[in-house]
């Protein structure tokens, strides 16, 4: 997927992104899977990155300001990280065939549901944000429901490796 500029218009009405402008950084538009993950949009995601990003704060979902390095910030990066592993699975076994592609982009979706949820504090949330980054469990038990099918196909397990030895060996 590639991201590409937008000529939209930011709040000061001038052109988001455009060097030089107030508030100016980027926006970046990627195309949505409304098929999958089941919400509808104007067809493309778009995410602002304005300059306040780069002076060590980020906002919660609630508006909330926060340093970079707080652990809410950390949870979502960890989790953008899963669900890019996760896509990069879901290519490489839609090239060889595998029948599972389907439940990979639905993996890909919750975890932009607990993405969302992670980003939704507690300590700043309204109700109206807690009902907007809610979700059921019925997600999870479709997930447990999936590893105990693919569990089942597997030979018994008979050996574990642990990742030891030099630095680069877990990673």
């Amino acid at each position: 997927m590639r991201a590409r500029r937008s000529g939209v218009r930011g709040r000061e009405g001038s052109r988001a992104g455009a060097p030089g402008a107030p508030g100016g950084g980027r926006l970046l538009t990627l195309p949505s899977r409304p098929d999958l993950c089941g919400f509808a949009g104007p067809g493309l995601a778009s995410e602002r990155l304005p300059r306040a990003f780069s002076k060590g704060f980020s906002s919660t979902f609630t508006g909330e300001r926060r340093l970079k390095g707080d652990r809410i910030f950390e949870a979502l990066g960890a989790t953008d990280e899963l669900s890019s592993a996760i896509g990069l699975a879901g290519e490489f076994s839609s090239e060889k065939g595998h029948t599972f592609v389907e439940q990979l982009h639905k993996v890909q979706c919750m975890l932009q549901d607990v993405g969302s949820n992670i980003a939704t504090p507690l300590s700043s949330a309204r109700e109206a944000h807690l009902k907007r980054t809610s979700f059921s469990e019925k997600p999870v038990l479709e997930l447990e429901q999936w590893i105990d099918s693919y569990s089942e196909q597997l030979p018994p397990l008979r050996a574990f490796i642990l990742p030891v030895g030099t630095a680069p060996a877990p990673r």
